[in-house]
């Protein structure tokens, strides 16, 4: 019974539990049957591989660069229009609003320091929407976006869902920023992706 017990909890504590885009399992190894990448290339410690879909859909892939494994998995609209399905249920590119995010997740979750909650990207305004994954070391990510010349503190509820990504929170740490601003009412959410 014991050893159940701790298989279970080294299972909760995974990076890759159940957390994949595409079939690619975070914290796995790229299947050998994933479609020819649209590019490649080493940044650092890993190496990046991305790949264009006929659904509308562009999805990176870092891994390790020595043992593959995979640290982080970014999925997003090709042209920043459209609507399509994430791979998590209820979640739709294009139509999901970031107010919509907050109400499912229940907080507006945390900021990535010394980072911000926003990003100005000429005409248009990207909002971030940070999770831990409750019993793991994962991250998951929301980037939402709006016209610049809309945007506002007072509008951001309004901004559409345009891309996500699910991550190591070590690699998202070293990427993005150390530790992590905690917004009212935060709490890790339980995985979305099961």
């Amino acid at each position: 019974m014991r050893l159940i017990a701790l298989a279970l909890a080294a299972a909760l504590t995974s990076p890759a539990a159940a957390q994949e885009i595409r079939g690619i399992p975070l914290g796995g190894l790229i299947p050998e049957d994933m479609p020819e990448p649209v590019g490649s290339g080493i940044e650092g410690a890993y190496s990046i591989t991305r790949w264009t879909f006929d659904d509308g859909l562009s999805l990176s892939a870092s891994r390790d660069a020595e043992t593959g494994e995979v640290v982080y998995l970014e999925l997003w609209r090709t042209d920043n229009s459209g609507t399509y399905p994430t791979p998590i249920d209820g979640l739709v590119f294009g139509e999901t609003t970031r107010g919509e995010l907050h109400e499912r997740f229940g907080s507006e979750g945390f900021v990535f320091e010394p980072g911000d909650r926003f990003l100005l990207a000429g005409p248009t305004t990207v909002w971030f929407n940070n999770y831990e994954i409750a019993g793991s070391d994962t991250v998951v990510s929301f980037f939402t976006i709006q016209p610049t010349s809309e945007a506002s503190p007072e509008t951001a509820d309004a901004s559409v869902l345009d891309s996500m990504f699910v991550a190591q929170s070590a690699f998202a740490d070293e990427f993005y920023g150390f530790n992590r601003g905690r917004l009212p009412g935060y709490a890790p959410i339980p995985s979305p992706f099961d």
